[in-house]
């Protein structure tokens, strides 16, 4: 079965699985965007995923859009040759950054992102929204990334790869926090060259203004017995898609669990 066809039938298996949530749209998600916020992930099996949406079905509701609530995310990252961002991470240096375009199928959005991890471990997002996916270089979007990069870091940015999957996405007002489950991970090198596939697993993300883990969300991946973990898709990307380019000892535990879970294509394109 091609990959795509894949991900359609996992689309649709998993829409089925949100059914029964209480919806909420793109308005209502606006008020609890959490653009400034702790981010807690989990690599959960696949088969432990309709379990685990059963148990969320009382205290989330869904995202839904144009009908759908599976929904395709396509993410274009962004760093210099020498990779800086991702060296920054890779180091474990706090107040590092990541930049990115991406753009929401469903809904037709596309904004241009700049995420900062500070030394406290919030994430701050600030982003621009796009009419298209632009040059990076254009004056409108240096004039953007002015306010958080230097000049000569901006002239150095180039497309590295593309991020795309599909992703469910649930909040609780009582409890202020998103959740978002992505499933069918998979990237592309911007030279063509490479790409991969991640099954068998979804990425299970928690945002919160603040910490809380006795929130509902906490116990329930408690009880699939999965710990927090590391896990930045652009980090592990770029770790499969080069790794005789650049380092990749501090995800090397990350890369050996998903390892039989991976599917390396060469020289053709991800679907």
């Amino acid at each position: 079965m091609q990959s795509s066809e894949c991900d359609t039938n996992e689309k649709l298996q998993f829409e089925a699985g949100v059914e029964k949530f209480a919806e909420h749209g793109l308005d209502q998600a606006s008020k609890l965007s959490l653009m400034s916020r702790f981010d807690t992930k989990y690599l959960l099996p696949l088969h432990l995923l309709p379990p685990l949406l059963h148990q969320m079905e009382q205290a989330y509701s869904a995202l839904q859009i144009n009908n759908k609530r599976v929904h395709g995310y396509e993410t274009k990252y962004f760093d210099t040759p020498s990779f800086k961002f991702y060296m920054q991470h890779h180091n474990k240096k706090l107040n590092r950054l990541k930049v990115r375009y991406r753009i929401y199928t469903e809904s037709n959005l596309a904004f241009l992102e700049v995420k900062h991890k500070n030394n406290r471990k919030k994430t701050e997002k600030k982003r621009m929204q796009l009419d298209c996916i632009s040059e990076i270089q254009q004056q409108h979007n240096q004039q953007f990334l002015a306010s958080f990069i230097d000049g000569q870091t901006i002239g150095e940015l180039f497309p590295v790869h593309t991020v795309r999957y599909s992703r469910m996405s649930f909040m609780s007002m009582q409890y202020g926090e998103r959740v978002s489950i992505d499933i069918g991970l998979r990237a592309q090198g911007h030279d063509g060259e490479t790409a991969y596939r991640l099954s068998d697993y979804a990425i299970v993300e928690v945002k919160q203004s603040h910490i809380n883990r006795e929130s509902p969300i906490f116990e329930m991946m408690r009880r699939c017995s999965c710990r927090p973990v590391s896990f930045s898709k652009y980090c592990i990307s770029c770790a499969l898609l080069f790794p005789e380019s650049i380092r990749t000892n501090r995800f090397k535990w990350v890369l050996t669990m998903i390892a039989p879970n991976i599917t390396i294509i060469r020289r053709g394109l991800c679907a």
